[in-house]
């Protein structure tokens, strides 16, 4: 289970590694390797001691179940496209575990994790003095939390 910027390394990791991992949730996920922060010249990746290429990531060896929840209106990244893709993605290379894409409508891109816990919309990256507005409404968010949360609890039931 990962968010955000975790979704790279979940992703990288289920792919490369699907003897460690029966599957992977996602929530604002992203379906390319991104550049490294806060050096976009830097390595954000790497592979045995490789450098993983900034490009879509493979999901063609991922064993198990995806679910990637994301948001409408997340202005991180666009989590709304990823996740649909990732799920094309798992279904052009055939993979027999189930695998969905949930967007829930005017969510931003902090929705991951368990409900009825405070989440913020905004927060401040190291070095910057304001902060950034993530999206979403609150009452956007937390149906987005809600309505990944149970289907995580789903997702988590059907594995035997």
């Amino acid at each position: 289970m990962s968010a955000s910027r975790g979704t790279e390394a979940a992703l990288l990791v289920a792919q490369d590694f699907p003897q460690l991992l029966h599957g992977a949730v996602l929530y604002a996920p992203a379906s390319v390797v991104h550049e490294s922060s806060p050096r976009p010249d830097g390595v954000a990746w790497t592979l045995r001691g490789q450098a993983v290429l900034k490009d879509l990531i493979p999901v063609d060896h991922i064993d198990g179940p995806v679910l990637a929840v994301a948001g409408s209106d997340d202005r991180l990244w666009e989590s709304n496209f990823a996740a649909p893709l990732i799920v094309h993605e798992l279904d052009q290379a055939n993979r027999r575990f189930p695998h969905e894409a949930l967007v829930v409508q005017g969510a931003g891109h902090s929705i991951g994790g368990a409900p009825y816990l405070p989440h913020g919309s905004k927060f401040v990256y190291p070095g910057q003095a304001e902060p950034f507005d993530t999206g979403g409404t609150h009452a956007a968010n937390e149906s987005a939390l809600l309505q990944g949360w149970t289907k995580v609890l789903e997702l988590l039931a059907s594995i035997s």
